[in-house]
């Protein structure tokens, strides 16, 4: 009877044990990636051929910048959450890379929430070479100052 009594503190010990357990670590919420629409404006034709660049070729720039901060470039964000907005302008030898991060934002004169640009910064430049680089390097740089911000001021607390 002693031996059963002992081999049933032992189970209820084991069990309290697996039920106290320490849970494997896992990974914080605040590091899974976040989504953000990205929007890329329609290059002109004639200056694009000049400079080899495309609306696609900037839209992969972004979103690989984007990934290595954890921000998904997602297409099906709800458009109140807010978008990056990226708008390369050429013309001849000169070039204009702009970014900016619209939300919608809730004003009391308004009833309904208007579009707002919260973040945005350009470059803007010269190059007799027609080098695309030249432009996907500053397009990064911005991405990489933006992805930077947007992760200091969206961080989830702990």
């Amino acid at each position: 009877m002693r031996r059963l009594k002992t081999i049933f503190i032992f189970v209820l010990l084991a069990l309290a044990a697996n039920l106290t357990a320490v849970q494997p670590l896992q990974l914080p919420s605040w590091t899974e990636p976040q989504g953000i629409e990205v929007l890329v404006e329609r290059l002109p034709i004639k200056e694009s051929e000049q400079w080899n660049l495309s609306k696609s070729t900037i839209q992969s720039k972004v979103e690989q910048t984007l990934m290595r901060f954890s921000l998904e470039p997602s297409n099906d964000e709800p458009f109140d959450k807010g978008y990056l907005y990226v708008n390369v302008s050429l013309a001849g030898p000169s070039y204009f890379v702009s970014l900016e991060y619209v939300r919608r934002l809730r004003l009391h004169e308004q009833q309904d929430n208007v579009p707002a640009t919260v973040w945005d910064k350009g470059v803007i430049g010269i190059n007799t070479d027609y080098d695309k680089n030249r432009i996907l390097n500053a397009l990064v740089e911005l991405v990489e100052q933006f992805s930077t911000e947007y992760i200091k001021q969206n961080r989830r607390k702990q």
